[in-house]
Parts: C-alpha cells; sequence; structure tokens
C-alpha cells in the first residue's frame, strides 16, 4: 500500500464516502451518520442509521446514538479490514419477518453457493477483505415484527456482545 493509499484511508471524509457507498453497493441500503472521529485504532461514529433495503422511505433496520469500530492498523495497511470489535451504545434494531418467512436481514448473510458473485461488488472490493471479532450492544432496543401474525415482540434493556462474529463468505472453487 502507498503513501497516498494510507492518506486516503485515514480521511475522515472518504472513508465516510466508501463506508456509505459500500453498505448501498453491497446490501441495497442507506447508512448514514452525523460523525466520524479517527483514533490510533478506533473509529467513532455518532447518530448512526442504516436503512431497509432500497432506503429510509422503507424504514429503519438499525439505529444507535453511538457506533466504536475497533480495526487492526497493521491489516488495513495490507488492505485487509479486520474488525477486532462492533459495539452499538443506545441501539435500536428491527427485525422484520415478512409475509413470505424472508427477514429483513436476510440481506447481510451469504448467498447460496449456487448464486453468481455480482461483477459490481467483486470490483468494488478491489482485494479488500472483511472479518469482524467481537460485536456489542449496549442500552438496546431489539423489537421483532412478525407482518403475516402481526405479533410484536419489543425486548428493552439489552447488553449483550456476541464474541469472534464473523460473515463467512466461502468462494466456489473451480472444479
Amino acid at each position: 500500500m502507498g503513501f497516498f493509499d494510507i492518506l486516503g484511508l485515514l480521511n475522515p471524509e472518504n472513508l465516510k464516502n466508501k463506508a456509505k457507498d459500500y453498505i448501498k453497493r453491497k446490501y441495497n441500503r442507506t447508512l448514514e451518520f452525523d460523525d466520524l472521529s479517527l483514533g490510533l485504532s478506533e473509529i467513532k461514529l455518532s447518530n448512526v442509521r442504516i436503512s431497509e433495503e432500497g432506503g429510509f422511505e422503507n424504514g429503519t433496520f438499525l439505529s444507535a446514538q453511538k457506533a466504536f469500530v475497533k480495526i487492526d492498523i497493521k491489516e488495513a495497511l495490507n488492505k485487509n479490514i479486520d474488525i477486532k470489535a462492533l459495539r452499538f451504545e443506545e441501539v435500536s434494531l428491527i427485525l422484520i419477518r415478512q409475509a413470505g418467512g424472508e427477514f429483513n436481514f436476510s440481506g447481510f448473510l451469504p448467498k447460496k453457493s449456487g448464486a453468481q458473485p455480482n461483477a459490481e461488488l467483486s470490483s468494488l472490493a478491489k482485494g479488500w477483505s472483511v472479518k469482524a471479532g467481537d460485536i456489542s450492544l449496549v442500552k438496546g432496543i431489539i423489537t421483532f415484527k412478525d407482518v403475516q401474525s402481526g405479533r410484536i415482540i419489543c425486548l428493552k434493556g439489552i447488553n449483550s456482545s456476541a464474541e469472534q462474529f464473523s460473515f463467512c463468505f466461502e468462494k466456489e472453487q473451480v472444479k
């Protein structure tokens, strides 16, 4: 990675635009936040919002007053985003089971191995690898909505974490 690549990575405005573009292209969702600040190994976001698929006119999937992303700087210099920890404070997460049985978070899960990778997304990544470690929710509210039955369950006061969380995306092996 060259000197200018490092400067681009450390520029908050570049990082903000890359994050928004990645979420839009990869998940068809809109990412908004008020402020981004960089620490030595942590990125802090304030007033974070992620839309449902298609945009905020379809609802808000996640909102948090603060989000903290701890990354491994050495890995970032090698174009690998190794997220050591994600922490969301005062978070609201809305999980919806659609009438057809699909969940609103299904787009975040890996596609079945028979699916063809999207060439546009492959070029977007440009060799960057992303993995995540621990995820924590502090002062959280999780709402479950079942569209078919009309039931809504709301869990308030959630303080939870998942260790060694990973989105497992396996590449198809060439035969």
